[in-house]
């Protein structure tokens, strides 16, 4: 079994789960905002993982 990805996926996850208790947070604002920047940078490691991993063959 291949764990490529699963760093990235882990902090995907959390950051979904920030965004998804945001409401109940005394910040909502900043915890989403935090759950945001989360779901991104992971997004960003994923993506460029898979370019690493499969290089366009052009």
């Amino acid at each position: 079994m291949k764990k490529a990805g699963s760093w990235q996926t882990f902090f995907l996850g959390i950051g979904f789960l920030i965004i998804m208790m945001s409401p109940q947070a005394e910040a909502p604002a900043q915890a989403l905002l935090g759950g945001c920047l989360v779901v991104i940078l992971s997004v960003i490691a994923i993506v460029r993982k898979k370019k690493e991993n499969h290089p366009d063959e052009e």
